[in-house]
């Protein structure tokens, strides 16, 4: 008989503190995203538990403003996408 193993990813879930510290975004903007419920988290008592990768995603797609919205540049400013430290 085969077995029926199922493989899952378990995700990383941080602190407040934590994820800021790995992204280098501030602890407030993070803590006002988990509030307003804009990023995946779970609360566990009075902690916000951030799912990491959902959270890195969020920021590389975020709805900033649309190219047509941005004021005209000479290109000097580039957003690039964040990494984990």
């Amino acid at each position: 008989m085969q077995n029926n193993i199922l493989t899952f990813k378990i995700p990383t879930m941080l602190t407040i503190k934590e994820t800021a510290e790995k992204t280098g975004v501030a602890i407030h903007f993070i803590r006002s995203l988990a509030v307003r419920n804009e990023i995946v988290h779970v609360r566990c008592g009075k902690k916000y538990l951030i799912n990491l990768e959902k959270f890195i995603e969020y920021l590389n797609t975020s709805k900033g403003c649309d190219k047509s919205d941005a004021p005209e540049t000479d290109n000097k400013f580039k957003i690039t996408p964040v990494k984990v430290r």
